[in-house]
């Protein structure tokens, strides 16, 4: 049983190595390039068109509709990247039903990569939208001070975004993998299903959370930091009651889950690690499968963790309630 599809290896010749994520990442373009090629090679605008041309059209649709609740105002400016994203994850997942098949996202290399995307794209946008010297005084928002926790978040949420993928994808394959060797027949049949549910949902999370964090950088700035003189006195002391509610409850928040997601997963990997050892000792034949037991548990126990970690971000840097009340107040 492999971890990753790092390990798979084709071919090698010196330093160079064609590994079976390269493989099936090409193999993915590859598929989704003669796709999109037949599909729309005799698209037209009669009233019966084909069923593919309709299948396409929903999915077009259906992804504009996301980008713009997300925030975005001209979601067909962004559908060519995010839309690019999404259906290259949930192919990549998708395709795990075939026997043999490895999904690139199981590899830190791939999530780390298309994270560097979203990474890149994110300043992009916001320069296009706004400017160079407005897009990086929104650093600086609400105040000077707050510069090096924004970089941070710009950081963080990046690895956030790659080891959140690698992490669920890397354990749900492991899951499987082991299924098969204990229960050959029934469970592996029911986790590959769970695993499709879950491969989408993963794709739908990846590129949600990209299309915000582009909103976030080509919004204005009148909408992430209202201008407290344009209101009345009454309302701006309304407002000033509620974001600082907000920001309290937030910090308070993002500690306890950060609390949760260092001490729960510390101690829980500290417990499956002493358990494993301790049954190698009693049982040392099983080597093998208590090792890829254990493997899978620490990475369920870790996904936990960075689960804590993405909620946190969350709270601190992109709290829905912020923006929802500086709007009612405004309104």
């Amino acid at each position: 049983m492999h971890i990753t599809p790092d390990e798979i290896i084709f071919w090698q010749f010196g330093f160079l190595k064609l590994n079976a994520t390269i493989v099936f990442t090409w193999l993915i373009m590859a598929i989704l390039v003669l796709s999109a090629y037949l599909i729309t090679r005799k698209l037209n605008d009669q009233l019966q068109p084909t069923r593919w041309q309709n299948g396409l059209e929903v999915l077009v649709v259906t992804i504009l509709q996301q980008i713009s609740e997300a925030g975005l105002r001209k979601p067909a400016k962004y559908i060519g990247f995010l839309g690019t994203l999404f259906l290259f994850i949930a192919t990549a997942n998708l395709l795990t039903i075939f026997p043999r098949f490895e999904p690139p996202t199981g590899s830190l290399s791939t999530t780390i990569a298309l994270s560097f995307c979203v990474f890149i794209s994110v300043p992009y946008y916001g320069i296009k939208q706004k400017g160079v010297l407005k897009y990086l005084q929104s650093y600086a928002q609400p105040n000077v001070f707050m510069l090096p926790f924004n970089i941070i978040g710009e950081l963080s949420r990046t690895l956030a975004l790659s080891v959140r993928l690698f992490g669920n994808m890397m354990s749900g394959a492991m899951i499987i993998a082991i299924l098969l060797i204990i229960s050959p027949f029934v469970f592996p049949i029911i986790m590959s299903l769970l695993g499709l549910l879950t491969g989408m949902v993963q794709a739908y999370i990846f590129f949600i959370l990209a299309a915000v964090y582009i909103a976030a950088a080509t919004a204005q700035d009148q909408q992430s930091t209202p201008n407290l003189h344009q209101y009345p006195f009454r309302h701006r002391r309304k407002l000033m009651d509620n974001l600082t509610l907000i920001a309290i409850c937030s910090i308070i928040t993002a500690g306890l889950t950060i609390g949760i997601g260092v001490l729960g997963p510390s101690l829980a990997e500290g417990t499956a690690i002493a358990n494993a050892l301790k049954a190698l000792a009693q049982q040392p034949d099983a080597s093998s499968t208590i090792t890829r037991t254990l493997f899978v548990g620490l990475a369920m126990i870790e996904s936990t963790a960075i689960y804590c970690f993405v909620v946190s971000m969350i709270v601190l840097f992109s709290n829905p309630f912020w923006n929802y009340f500086v709007d009612k107040v405004g309104n």
